[in-house]
Order: structure tokens, then sequence, then C-alpha cells
């Protein structure tokens, strides 16, 4: 396993993650990012660092009308911790819907964001550190 974990395989924590974005800026660069976010997510399922249940939510979405379904699903699915991967600026809304989300408000919400993918034009193609 190459991250070392203090649980056991059977308790492996069942996670949530989803990505969000306005249609703005670099297309290609919100693929690049999400495309490590998903391989990093599979990695952690083959060595259970994260529950073999866990969830990468399949769209991209964004706002609180697409965060509210999401929510419904993480809750149905009694997902443990949640990861909004901010895949270009700005959050609109997602982390305070699913923070306020009946089930969801009592379980740990990670919001992240990966760094500027180099495509080898000008900075910014996501803007996603300033959402």
């Amino acid at each position: 396993m190459a991250y070392r974990v203090r649980y056991s395989s059977d308790s492996a924590p069942k996670i949530g993650v989803v990505a969000n974005s306005i249609e703005a800026f670099n297309k290609k660069a919100k693929e690049v990012t999400e495309g490590q976010f998903i391989n990093l997510f599979k990695q952690f399922k083959r060595e259970w660092v994260i529950s073999q249940d866990s969830i990468y939510y399949p769209k991209r979405i964004f706002g609180p009308h697409e965060a509210y379904e999401v929510a419904k699903l993480f809750a149905k699915e009694q997902v443990e911790v949640i990861i909004i991967l901010d895949s270009a600026f700005p959050n609109g809304q997602v982390l305070s819907t699913m923070a306020t989300y009946p089930y969801l408000v009592k379980i740990p919400i990670i919001v992240t964001a990966s760094p500027e993918v180099d495509l080898g034009i000008p900075e910014w193609v996501s803007n996603a550190w300033c959402g």
C-alpha cells in the first residue's frame, strides 16, 4: 500500500467525491485535473484506503440545485466523508448546500482544488484556487 492508514480494510471510510465547476475557463485543464483525481480515487479503492462502496459522482456539477441532488445521493448511500473537487472557480454554493443537508450536516466535508495545470498557455487555466 502506498498510503499508510491506521485502520483495517474492513473499516475503511466510505467517501463521496464530486467535481464542481462553472463552464468558463479551460475545459482541457478541468478534464486533466478531474482525471488525476479519478485515478487517485481508483488507487485508494484498490489499496483499501477507502471503502469499495465509495462513490465518485459521474458528472461535473455546479450550483445549489445540482449539489442538492448529489447531497440526496450521498445521504442515501450514507457516505462518511465528502470531497468536493473545485476544478474551476467558483464553488457556487456547493459546499453550503452539502453542509446543510440533514444527514450530511455532521460528517466531514473536504473542499480541494488542484494546482493549475500546465498546458503551455497563460496561467489561470482553471482559476480553481480562487474558488
